[in-house]
C-alpha cells in the first residue's frame, strides 16, 4: 500500500469545495487509488466530473490549478468524455474524467467510485 506524503483528505476536500462552489458541476465521484493494495499505481486519484457544459471544462483548464501547482498534464478526447491526466508538483497524480450530465455514461460510471458531491437537478 502506498503511503502518500500529502493529505488525501485535504485534496478531496478541495475537490468537493470546488464542486459545491461551481454551479456548472452536477456530480463528483472519486476513487482513492492509494488505498489499493498495489505497489505501482498510475494515479493517486481518479475523479469523474459531470458538468452541464462540457467544453467549459475541457478547453479552459485553469481550474486544474485550484488543487495544486501543475507540473504537467495531457488531455485525451473521446466521443463522450475527456480524460485529463495531471501531475502536480507535490507528486499527486490525478486522472479527471469530464462528461456532460446528459450523456448515457452518467448512469453507468459509478463502478468503484464514491460520490463526493451530488447536486440534485432542479426541474
Amino acid at each position: 500500500m502506498l503511503i502518500p506524503d500529502y493529505d488525501n483528505d485535504k485534496f478531496l476536500y478541495k475537490v468537493k469545495k470546488w464542486g459545491e462552489l461551481n454551479p456548472d458541476i452536477r456530480l463528483l465521484m472519486y476513487t482513492d487509488h492509494t488505498k489499493e493494495m498495489k505497489e505501482v499505481i498510475p494515479y493517486h486519484f481518479s475523479v469523474i466530473i459531470m458538468v452541464r457544459e462540457y467544453l467549459e471544462f475541457t478547453q479552459k483548464l485553469g481550474w486544474l490549478k485550484f488543487f495544486g501547482k501543475v507540473d504537467k498534464y495531457s488531455v485525451t478526447h473521446t466521443d463522450e468524455e475527456s480524460i485529463i491526466e495531471v501531475n502536480y508538483e507535490d507528486n499527486i497524480k490525478v486522472k479527471y474524467v469530464v462528461v456532460e450530465s446528459n450523456t448515457s455514461q452518467n448512469k453507468s460510471s459509478e463502478g468503484d467510485h464514491k460520490i463526493l458531491m451530488n447536486k440534485k437537478k432542479k426541474e
